[in-house]
């Protein structure tokens, strides 16, 4: 009865109660390898992992198939998720899938996802294994064939394979919908109407930033890490994406921050201590530093989220870059001028393709062909009207003719030619009649070509048949923008295995402390709201402060009696304690201005100091780094709305007095008059209040004004 009872109390994750019967109990607990699982389960959801796998440890494997089996096979796996020993949990998963038990499809699949996450080697064989238990469910089949596309994996027939049976199990009402590019963009308004409300509500901070990207379907990772990433690499302030970490209200003071001697920290703050490498100075300068217990399970998701969507793309694109870089391929150069209504037809790279090969016939120049597959489509048709070309048919060619004239002329067998021409008959048609190619003729390759000949391997012995090989400026943007995308999920994959790292290492020591574990159930469950920032806040009445970077929480200065605090006043913390220089907090401030971050207050102290070290030339400020990352900084913030409008007024008031402040430094030293006269002027420009008249209701502009002025 006592076994009933405690696994009642398991499945009821009434972790407490569970833990109190068990302590008065352990001389059952002792005798009984199903109450040690509860036992240790118990610890897990309390957050005590590192007693729960001390005494997982001791469990044999004899607990069979039962409900008590499955609960011992998630545990192993979950506590070392957990603690961040992911090198470990790619072990285990190996050992569960060697071990021959039967499992559901759902669980085997489950299983695979854990193994792609943490790269186990026999990641692809759990997939493709999981795939064909559920081979005639869907949803198995089309979460095998995402994982095989993240990994290169989809050119396996069974990959493809995967797709066509789930696109037919599905029916109308399934996972995977056949539907048209008009239906795809009639689409549109609606999710704009979405994306546009739920800025609207970010920029307001009425919902943290986690929430905001699950509403766009995106993740936090890419809405902080990605985005800052990008934001240093990005020279037009216009075009970075503004990260809303940090509220424009007045922050508590390092005096009083210092103070608090436990501390519990989120996982955008987490994100953010990692991108400025700041991480293990933060961890050790606390006594006892707490973490949500979802926090390493949900950074597991972001790291799984940084994997490209189909790493074939990416050899692609960086094969690309290469043959181009040695000279195989040639980047289309134009000369001839298109006609406004070919580029209204079929876009520019084409129109400029078919003027150029045009051209070199009447100049008598070598012979040039088009290779573009059929049909092709009018712009503006959504792919419901074929543009008319029929006037240069004599330059355009299908890929197949191209895969054909290889095989005729001995560069490819008949076997790959079979196989490359079996894709491209399910991809293009021919063109109505086809020139015969002529030996030393130059190829345009518009930029679905060249994937073609990529995916199809022939691409190496098109370049060894004696052509010149022209693509179209749209391949090479795509591949670079591509491979750059690709480097900034590679940072931001840097960034999460470092936080892994250091918490990983201090939870074994006992540094770093875990929360109780918070289970939702039905819509909370369904929304996904296990999730740092929102857990953080659970913890605010067992700590001394709480570090969120979201100013839907920090633009509340206290949580449950406790402060609430940001990486920005870590930073002012970690200076104050020695812990990094002066010099170092001012460089920490740059990198966030530069990366984005919104409301990075400035000092006059700080200003009057950048300003001291730029120079003048002809009555102007020449910006140093710094300058210029403050001013584009002050601009992001005018430009994105992002004040609200009951803080703005204190918001300008406190920055207009920090400007002022600036000046009258300035005038009060004994510098060059020419010189203090420019920076002043550079000081006024951010002064302007004219470039806030958006920020103001018409009832209050005036009051605001006075009130600055």
């Amino acid at each position: 009865m006592r076994s009933v009872f405690a696994f009642a109390l398991h499945v009821a994750a009434s972790d407490e109660c569970l833990s109190q019967f068990l302590r008065n109990n352990m001389d059952l607990v002792g005798m009984s390898e199903r109450l040690s699982l509860l036992r240790c389960s118990a610890l897990y959801n309390e957050g005590k992992l590192v007693s729960a796998l001390r005494e997982l440890s001791a469990l044999s494997r004899g607990l069979g198939e039962s409900v008590y089996g499955v609960i011992y096979r998630a545990l192993r796996i979950n506590v070392r998720i957990a603690m961040g020993d992911w090198t470990k949990v790619s072990t285990i998963v190996s050992a569960e899938y060697q071990s021959g038990a039967v499992r559901s499809a759902e669980e085997l699949m489950h299983l695979a996802e854990i193994a792609c996450c943490v790269s186990s080697p026999n990641a692809r064989e759990i997939v493709f294994a999981a795939a064909e238990m559920g081979s005639e469910d869907p949803s198995i089949l089309m979460r095998g064939y995402r994982l095989a596309a993240a990994h290169g994996w989809e050119n396996y027939e069974d990959a493809g394979r995967w797709l066509r049976s789930a696109i037919a199990f599905s029916g109308d009402d399934g996972c995977v919908r056949k539907i048209s590019l008009k239906e795809i963009m009639s689409l549109r308004e609606s999710w704009d109407r979405h994306a546009a409300e739920t800025s609207r509500l970010l920029s307001a901070a009425n919902i943290p930033m986690f929430f905001a990207a699950q509403m766009m379907n995106d993740s936090l990772g890419s809405l902080m890490l990605g985005a800052s990433y990008r934001n240093s690499d990005e020279r037009d302030p216009r075009r970075r994406s503004a990260i809303p970490a940090y509220s424009e209200n007045l922050q508590p003071t390092a005096a009083a921050i210092n103070e608090s001697k436990t501390i519990a920290v989120d996982g955008a703050a987490l994100l953010t201590l990692s991108r400025l490498e700041l991480l293990d100075q933060f961890l050790d300068s606390w006594e006892a530093v707490t973490i949500p217990h979802s926090t390493l399970s949900w950074l597991l998701q972001e790291k799984q989220a940084t994997v490209f969507h189909q790493r074939r793309i990416v050899d692609e694109a960086q094969k690309l870059q290469h043959l181009i870089a040695i000279g195989a391929l040639q980047q289309m150069s134009p000369r001839a001028i298109p006609r406004n209504d070919l580029r209204e037809q079929v876009g520019d790279d084409l129109a400029q393709m078919l003027a150029e090969a045009e051209e070199s016939r009447r100049s008598g120049s070598p012979p040039s062909f088009v290779v573009r597959s059929a049909p092709v489509y009018r712009l503006s048709s959504l792919m419901n009207e074929e543009a008319d070309l029929s006037e240069y048919s004599d330059i355009l060619v299908s890929c197949e003719a191209i895969v054909t004239m290889l095989q005729a002329r001995g560069a490819i067998t008949v076997k790959e030619q079979r196989s490359a021409a079996g894709y491209l008959r399910l991809h293009e048609n021919p063109w109505t009649c086809e020139p015969e190619l002529i030996d030393g003729a130059a190829l345009y390759l518009d930029a679905l070509s060249v994937t073609y000949f990529m995916h199809v391997g022939i691409l190496d012995k098109l370049l060894e048949s004696g052509h010149k090989l022209i693509v179209a400026r749209q391949s090479v943007y795509d591949a670079s923008h591509l491979l750059s995308h690709q480097n900034v999920l590679s940072k931001m994959s840097s960034a999460i295995e470092r936080i892994r790292l250091a918490l990983c290492a201090r939870i074994t020591t006992g540094k770093v402390t875990v929360g109780k574990r918070i289970i939702n159930r039905g819509a909370a469950a369904a929304t996904n709201m296990n999730h740092p920032t929102i857990e953080v806040v659970g913890l605010a009445e067992s700590c001394d402060a709480i570090v969120v970077d979201d100013r839907s929480v920090n633009r509340h200065r206290e949580v449950a009696n406790t402060t609430v605090l940001s990486t920005l006043d870590i930073v002012d913390v970690l200076t104050s304690r020695d812990v990094i220089s002066v010099e170092d907090r001012i460089f920490h401030r740059y990198c966030l201005r530069r990366s984005g971050y919104v409301f990075v207050p400035v000092d006059t102290d700080e200003l009057i100091a950048h300003l001291g070290v730029s120079t003048v030339k002809e009555g102007e400020v020449e910006e140093s780094a710094e300058l210029r990352a403050i001013r584009e900084n002050i601009l992001c913030v005018r430009m994105g709305n992002w004040l609200r409008k009951g803080a703005a007024i204190e918001w300008l008031r406190s920055f207009h007095k920090v400007l002022q402040g600036a000046i009258q430094g300035l005038w009060n030293g004994e510098g060059e008059l020419s010189k203090a006269r420019a920076q002043s002027d550079w000081i006024w420009a951010l002064m302007d209040i004219r470039g806030w008249a958006h920020v103001f209701d018409r009832d209050i502009a005036d009051a605001a004004i006075n009130g600055l002025y």
